[in-house]
């Protein structure tokens, strides 16, 4: 493969989703020197402030952007005929950008992309990013049935469009053998990184790690932990982290909790029922562009994930993030691949969240990770480097792009020799 090829990269995603302009974009730019030209066709129903941002990001990769409203009313079904709808869309972009390949991202997008490229060309490739299982994170968290319609419906389209791609991204192997047993499928699957990018994720030195923590009014060694995400709710075990939390202030009076949310109010919430921990937890909402920074300044990040069915196939951003960052984690076993760090001296890997196992996770924290802050930072960063650094993203990308195109290249060699 010589020529560039232009990718049409199809994603569903709600107001303040970080995942394209903070995930992806990087990702995709980064492809162009592998031979991939990107262009994004967003389904959303974020208003137009922050489609227009969308816009701007993109066009700062040199990325083209389009978007698309999401019915929103009923949710179900407005969502399905969105989709189906969504073709219309896709066949537009495939012929006004001259597309030579289909990325969608997740189920739906899926729906709209293939059924597009079956209806242009039986030969336009599609590579399926399937990211996780995202049907059965409903069931586990938000409380919908197995055999309810909606559910079944998702799940018979999810196995469609593995069989129907020519390859399929996942986040973790074990996704892989759940998605292709229920597909019945020899579809190739590849295994990719949430990748950050090391230059901006990386650990502080000693100055500015001092700088950061004295905004915070911390004394040098003063014990900061930090915790980044979207939620401390549903999937994310924000109670138990709390409780860890009050356990290690039983070893540390001084030690402080830093919150990173974009939207602290589920936080005040939570705290509000613990006023023994509130003032010992410093809320931030930080920019984009500050979080790094934030979490260079901690001595551990935690991630306390339910291990359910569905977070086999996950894997945490915020977990490459503070590794990236030399900061060790106090995360949960059995969700994505965590066990793969376990043996690299870079965090704590629990499987429940009883006060004994978080009491011996504390004790763990103050007698190994504080008098060696040193050497957890340095194999924190080898480990964040290794495994979740945009880099290893993009290889991961580049092979599933490549194998893609070959096998309609292929096809196409196949067809000419038959005729």
């Amino acid at each position: 493969m010589t020529a560039v090829q232009r990718v049409l990269f199809v994603t569903w995603d709600g107001p303040r989703s970080t995942y394209l302009r903070g995930l992806f974009l990087p990702i995709l730019a980064a492809l162009r020197k592998h031979g991939f030209s990107f262009h994004v066709l967003q389904f959303t129903w974020a208003d137009r402030a922050e489609r227009a941002a969308t816009e701007e990001a993109c066009r700062g990769y040199g990325i083209s952007y389009r978007s698309v409203t999401i019915w929103r009313w009923p949710v179900a079904l407005g969502s399905l005929l969105t989709a189906v709808w969504g073709r219309t869309h896709v066949r537009r972009a495939v012929r006004d950008w001259q597309i030579d390949l289909l990325m969608p991202r997740s189920t739906l997008p899926a729906l709209a992309a293939i059924a597009a490229s079956r209806a242009i060309d039986p030969r336009l490739p599609v590579l399926f990013d399937a990211d996780g299982l995202p049907h059965d994170e409903r069931v586990d968290f938000d409380g919908v049935s197995p055999a309810a319609p909606s559910y079944r419906l998702l799940r018979r389209i999810e196995a469609w469009a593995v069989r129907q791609a020519d390859a399929v991204t996942v986040r973790t192997h074990k996704a892989a053998l759940i998605l292709s047993g229920r597909a019945g499928t020899e579809t190739p699957f590849f295994v990719v990184a949430n990748g950050r990018d090391p230059s901006i994720f990386r650990p502080l030195d000693p100055s500015a790690r001092d700088e950061r923590r004295a905004e915070l009014g911390l004394s040098q060694g003063q014990p900061l932990l930090v915790y980044c995400g979207s939620s401390l709710a549903g999937k994310y075990q924000g109670e138990a982290m709390l409780r860890f939390f009050g356990l290690l202030r039983k070893r540390l009076s001084d030690a402080r909790l830093l919150i990173l949310m974009s939207d602290l109010s589920e936080a005040r919430s939570m705290l509000a029922r613990q006023p023994e921990l509130a003032p010992a937890c410093l809320l931030h909402s930080a920019a984009p562009a500050d979080v790094p920074e934030w979490l260079g300044a901690a001595d551990l990040g935690l991630s306390l994930i339910h291990a359910s069915f569905s977070m086999q196939a996950a894997s945490p951003i915020k977990i490459g993030e503070y590794l990236l960052c030399g900061v060790p984690v106090l995360g949960s076993a059995g969700v994505g691949e965590a066990s793969a760090l376990s043996g690299a001296d870079v965090g704590c890997w629990i499987e429940r969240v009883d006060d004994e196992t978080l009491s011996a996770a504390a004790d763990w924290f103050v007698d190994t990770v504080l008098p060696d802050r040193d050497g957890f930072q340095k194999r924190c960063r080898s480990a964040g480097l290794a495994e979740h650094s945009i880099d290893v993203a993009v290889d991961g990308y580049n092979r599933a792009l490549r194998s893609t195109a070959r096998a309609r290249s292929t096809i196409d060699r196949g067809m000419i020799a038959n005729e």
